[in-house]
């Protein structure tokens, strides 16, 4: 049954095209749709899309995607998890458009900076839509990360009705468009499986200060730097939003 797959199909053909018009797609441009359900949003993004990848992880609506998308060329449908095509195919695409089920959020907004892509639209529950732009002490650590790498614009309201079945609550069209120049903070989150240490020299390697070091160069800088050894020995994922900060504050000294 779709609510267990936590599935809310989007049939409004107003909001569809809304929704696909704020993608900006241009000709030649590949778009990965994520929750492609019935493939009503999908032969829309085709119709602009050089490529139209439609992800859809419920196979009993297999049958049905393949048939509403049958006449279009430029789409390939995976029937697959999300989260496990992007982690093990690692795909291209330009833009990205979904209708998101809520139980996948948060850990898909988690991979999309390792991904490089110029806009995403998503259809998000509105709670998840507001926990992305929370400042101050409500401000998480996926506000913190989401907020470091993207430009984030709340649109629309979408009512529950929009969709069948009906949610439970409703949704906010999600605008996300990458920034240009990532912070230490979104440098050093793109190597979280590091230790800091690591994270850092990596970072002054590839010149986020402005010019390329040396690896010497790089670990010469980090001890002049004084940081606690505490903090050098934790794993990015571990750090919390205040120790980013404190970091960044040191790192602004740096002469390499």
């Amino acid at each position: 049954m779709p609510q267990e797959l936590d599935q809310h199909f989007m049939e409004d053909p107003k909001l569809i095209r809304r929704i696909v018009s704020l993608a900006g797609i241009r000709k030649g441009e590949t778009v990965l749709e994520i929750g492609a359900g019935k493939g009503t949003v999908t032969r829309e993004i085709a119709k602009k899309a050089a490529e139209t990848i439609a992800v859809e992880i419920d196979r009993g609506l297999e049958s049905a995607l393949r048939e509403s998308v049958s006449k279009t060329k430029n789409v390939e449908v995976k029937i697959q998890n999300a989260l496990d095509f992007l982690d093990s195919q690692k795909p291209h695409f330009d833009r990205i458009v979904s209708n998101t089920p809520y139980s996948i959020c948060e850990a898909l907004v988690r991979r999309l900076p390792h991904f490089s892509f110029k806009k995403g639209v998503f259809a998000f529950p509105k709670s998840f839509a507001y926990r992305l732009v929370e400042k101050g002490e409500k401000r998480t650590r996926l506000s913190f990360v989401a907020q470091e790498f993207f430009q984030i614009k709340l649109g629309q309201e979408i009512p529950k009705k929009a969709f069948s079945s009906i949610p439970k609550t409703s949704s906010v069209i999600v605008v996300l468009t990458p920034r240009k120049k990532k912070s230490l903070a979104a440098q050093l989150i793109l190597r979280e499986k590091m230790l800091l240490k690591n994270a850092l020299r990596e970072a002054f390697c590839e010149g986020i200060l402005g010019r390329k070091s040396t690896k010497r160069e790089a670990k010469k800088a980090i001890k002049s730097l004084k940081i606690n050894n505490l903090l050098l020995e934790k794993k990015v994922s571990d750090l919390k939003e205040k120790e980013f900060k404190q970091v960044a504050t040191i790192v602004k000294r740096i002469k390499l």
